[in-house]
């Protein structure tokens, strides 16, 4: 693989996004981490450990309520691209949604008193819902860093904001969710009480980023086209091989990732003997990331994004490799956790910057503006990795014998937890850093800009 570098600098468009711009941008990666983290780290603990329902029927809805959002993903896609108002493609979305969205967390943890068919029922409703309100307000807002700027730095940085307020917001999350429901009062009210002051909170954040950001990118560039078939619109996803090589990556890492979110809680109780370790891990990693994000920068204007992505996912890998030595080491743990969060910092701040370079690159391809989709079918890949993801945590550990029931797993739970927690990922991984080396957009982007200014001037 050859290790080619492009300096951002070299090639930085025309448009200069204002420090309290790019807060308010960064206030929507904020505003959803409440209720997305209590479902990705905690959902599953709630129905199986509060609730006491089968853990193999939870990863069922699960499976299917996944699938379901990653074709509704598609649709959300189709409508940011064919909508137009004075507020812009992508704010409008942002003000409908982000009350609906509050309300659908608050449901989640909110199961009443049912009959198993009841509860199995309602958890599948809810769940599909706050999963269809979560895409409504994340593929206009990942559309949004598109067409803010198209400068390859500003993006990059705005998607920075965007991650380490999200990382913030995180690390709050995962270190004061149960001591919070433990304040107000434990049990299945205290989980209500939380899920509805993180509702609270991320409507008026994302009322903040509707109000101060502004879309400047689609009146800058011409359109060739204003309106073509749903089909042609799928067709010219095939031109586009750099966004297929996002796709893949994406879909790679979403198996992984609720993997990881889930099984932290199970790993830290029953492999290394203490689960309030999930705060001390869930903080190293957090603080790890978010200082990798505060170096990223430099590393992204002297080497590119790819290159700067691949050298943080061989980083995670090393920290994997370091906690396989001995699974149950509480000090391995803690820097698998710090290599791991300073490795993810590269894709976590330039990952969306990158979806964003791939729509010029289709642009230049096809004359057809196509933001929404390439974002809301890179949503797509991420739910159905995410479904495979989400199902197989409580669907594996089911098979090899865990219950809540029992005082401690068998065996075969906790090899299957350690599985789960490090060979996964690791794999995931490797098969990220094959498809990203054929990714070459960082060196040919110049010369699209240059085209697309020439585009404009004619």
């Amino acid at each position: 693989m050859k290790f080619e570098t492009t300096p951002i600098k070299a090639y930085q468009g025309d448009e200069k996004i204002a420090f309290p711009e790019k807060l308010a941008y960064g206030c929507g990666g904020l505003a959803d981490v409440g209720i997305a983290v209590a479902m990705s780290t905690y959902l599953l603990f709630y129905y199986t450990d509060v609730i006491k329902v089968n853990a193999a029927a939870v990863g069922t809805i699960f499976l299917v309520s996944r699938l379901l959002s990653a074709f509704t993903d598609i649709l959300i896609g189709l409508l940011v691209d064919a909508g137009k108002s004075k507020q812009g493609k992508a704010r409008p979305w942002i003000l409908r949604m982000c009350l609906p969205f509050a309300a659908s967390g608050v449901l989640l943890f909110s199961l009443p008193n049912l009959p198993d068919i009841g509860k199995y029922v309602y958890i599948f409703i809810t769940y599909t819902t706050s999963n269809f309100f979560l895409s409504s307000l994340n593929i206009p807002y990942g559309v949004l860093n598109s067409l803010m700027t198209q400068n390859p730095y500003e993006r990059a940085s705005l998607n920075i904001f965007r991650m380490v307020m999200s990382l913030i917001g995180t690390l709050a999350v995962n270190n004061c969710m149960l001591p919070l429901i433990k304040l107000l009062g434990g049990g299945r009210v205290g989980w209500q009480l939380v899920s509805a002051l993180y509702g609270t909170l991320s409507v008026l954040l994302y009322l903040v980023t509707y109000c101060f950001t502004k879309e400047r990118v689609g009146q800058a560039i011409p359109v060739k086209k204003i309106r073509i078939p749903v089909r042609e619109d799928f067709g010219f996803l095939k031109q586009n091989k750099y966004w297929f090589m996002l796709f893949l990556a994406a879909i790679a890492s979403y198996i992984s990732a609720p993997v990881s979110g889930g099984i932290k809680i199970y790993y830290t109780q029953y492999v290394l003997g203490n689960s309030t370790l999930i705060g001390l891990l869930t903080t190293v990693n957090t603080l790890a990331k978010v200082a990798g994000l505060f170096l990223l920068s430099p590393l992204v204007k002297q080497f590119g994004k790819r290159n700067s992505v691949i050298l943080g996912l061989s980083i995670s890998a090393a920290g994997i490799l370091i906690q396989t030595l001995n699974p149950h080491s509480i000090p391995l743990a803690v820097t698998d956790n710090l290599l791991r969060g300073v490795g993810n910092a590269p894709i976590t701040g330039v990952s969306m910057a990158m979806l964003a370079d791939t729509a010029e690159y289709g642009y230049l391809k096809s004359g057809v503006h196509s933001e929404g989709i390439l974002f809301s079918m890179t949503s797509f890949g991420k739910k159905i990795g995410a479904a495979i993801g989400s199902s197989a945590l409580p669907l594996t550990l089911s098979l090899c014998g865990y219950s809540a029931h029992t005082e401690s797993p068998s065996a075969s739970a906790v090899n299957a937890i350690q599985w789960l927690s490090l060979a996964l990922p690791l794999v995931v991984i490797v098969f990220q850093i094959a498809v990203l080396s054929h990714y070459k957009l960082d060196q040919e982007y110049p010369v699209i800009l240059d085209d697309l200014k020439r585009q404009r001037k004619a």
